[in-house]
C-alpha cells in the first residue's frame, strides 16, 4: 500500500533530479547555444520559470524539498497505521492465548475428577475382592488401587501446571505489550532522527542556493520549506487479562457438569471480534489507501501454547488410561466369576465316587504315567 501511495511522489522526485542534471549542463560554458535553448525548453515544459541557472536550481531544490517532505509524511502515516494493526493483532493473540489457558485448566480439572472416580472404583473393587477372599483378585485390585493413586497424583500435577500457566498470562501479556512498545518506540525514534537529518541538510542547501541565485533566504524559512513531521505516535498500553477463570454452578449442578457446560459455551475470538481502538494524535492527512488498510480484517494467529500443553499431557496419560481400562475389565470379570458349584443327583454317593475316580484318572493321564 505504501509503494502505491508514494509512487507519484517518487516519480516527481525523480523528475527534480533530472531537472538538476539539466541545470548542471546549462552551467557548462562549452555548451552550444542551440543546446542551451533545448535545455531551457525542457525546463519550461517541467513547469519552471525561466531565469539564470542559479534561479532554476533554487526552484528545483524547493520543489524537491516539498516532494521529499510529502513522501516523509506519507511514510509516517503508513507507519502509524501498521503499528496500530500490530497492536490489535497482539491484543487478539493474547486474548486467544488466555482463553486457551483457561480451557487447559478446565480440561485438567476434568481429568482430575475422572482420576478421583477411578480411585473410588479401584477401592470398591478391592473391597469386593476382600469380601470374596480371593487372593488373586485381591492382588489385582491392589495393583488397580496403586495405579489409581498415581493417576490422581498425575492429574493433580496437571491441574497445578494448568493453573500456573493461567496465572502467568497477565505477566506474559504485560511483557509482550512492553516489548512491542519498545520496538515501535525505537522505530519511531529512528524515523524521526533520519528525517531531522534530512531536514537540516535540505535547509542548509536551500540557504546556499538562495545566495547564489541572489534571493537570500533565512534558515527559518528554509527549514519551513524542508518540512516538519509530527513527533507524536500512539504506543500500546497494558492489556488486562483476567487471572482466574470462575466456574459458575447452576442450582443442583455438580462441579463436573458445570465444567462441561462452561467448556462447551467457551468460544475463541474470530474475525468479527471487536477491539478497543486508539487515536493517533496529530496524524497527517491520509490518502485513499487508508480506507483499504483500515477495513482489512485481522487474521488472528493460532496461539499453540495451551493446545501443546494439553496434547503433551494426553500423550503422558495415554498408557496409564489404557492399562486402567484393561484392569477394570479384568476386575469386573473376576468379580463376576462364581467360586462354588452345586450339583443335584439322585445317587450322590455313587456319582461322587465316579466323579473322583474320573478326576484321578485324568490327572494320571495328564502326568504321562
Amino acid at each position: 500500500m505504501l509503494k502505491i501511495a508514494i509512487a507519484p511522489l517518487e516519480n516527481e522526485s525523480a523528475d527534480t533530479s533530472d531537472a538538476l542534471g539539466l541545470v548542471e549542463k546549462l552551467k557548462d560554458p562549452k555548451i552550444k547555444g542551440r543546446v542551451k535553448r533545448a535545455i531551457k525548453q525542457q525546463l519550461d515544459d517541467m513547469g519552471y520559470q525561466r531565469g539564470s541557472p542559479e534561479k532554476y536550481e533554487l526552484q528545483i531544490k524547493e520543489k524537491k524539498a516539498a516532494t521529499e517532505t510529502a513522501i516523509a509524511l506519507e511514510k509516517q502515516a503508513s507507519m502509524a497505521r501498521e503499528q496500530e494493526f500490530q497492536r490489535k493483532t497482539l491484543e487478539n493473540d493474547l486474548k486467544r492465548q488466555q482463553i486457551a489457558a483457561q480451557i487447559a485448566l478446565y480440561e485438567a480439572q476434568g481429568y482430575q475428577l475422572a482420576a478421583q472416580k477411578s480411585k473410588l472404583e479401584a477401592d470398591a473393587a478391592l473391597k469386593v475382592a476382600i469380601i470374596k477372599k480371593d487372593p488373586q483378585a485381591i492382588e489385582t485390585a491392589k495393583t488397580g488401587v496403586e495405579l489409581a493413586d498415581k493417576e490422581v497424583n498425575l492429574s493433580s500435577l496437571r491441574a497445578a501446571s494448568a493453573q500456573a500457566n493461567l496465572n502467568d498470562q497477565g505477566e506474559i501479556a504485560a511483557n509482550s505489550t512492553q516489548e512491542q512498545k519498545v520496538t515501535q518506540g525505537t522505530e519511531n525514534q529512528n524515523f524521526q532522527a533520519s528525517e531531522k537529518r534530512r531536514e537540516r541538510s535540505t535547509a542548509l542547501d536551500l540557504v546556499e542556493t538562495g545566495e547564489k541565485a541572489h534571493r537570500p533566504m533565512s534558515l527559518t524559512t528554509a527549514e519551513d520549506k524542508a518540512g516538519t513531521l509530527s513527533p507524536q505516535f500512539t504506543l500500546p498500553q497494558r492489556i488486562d487479562i483476567n487471572q482466574m477463570p470462575k466456574l459458575d454452578l447452576k442450582p443442583g449442578e455438580n462441579i463436573f457438569e458445570g465444567y462441561q457446560r462452561q467448556r462447551e459455551n467457551m468460544k475463541l475470538p474470530n474475525q468479527s471480534a471487536k477491539f478497543p481502538t486508539s487515536t493517533i494524535a496529530d496524524m497527517p492527512p491520509m490518502d485513499k489507501t487508508t480506507a483499504s488498510v483500515s477495513s482489512a480484517s485481522i487474521q488472528p494467529r493460532e496461539s499453540a501454547g495451551g493446545n501443546q500443553f494439553v496434547e503433551a499431557l494426553k500423550m503422558a496419560n495415554q498408557g496409564i488410561e489404557q492399562r486402567l481400562d484393561a484392569l477394570r475389565g479384568a476386575i469386573m470379570a473376576l468379580a463376576n466369576t462364581p467360586r462354588s458349584l452345586t450339583v443335584s443327583t439322585a445317587n450322590p454317593v455313587d456319582d461322587a465316587a465316579d466323579f473322583m475316580n474320573r478326576m484321578s484318572r485324568g490327572q494320571v493321564m495328564g502326568s504321562g504315567m
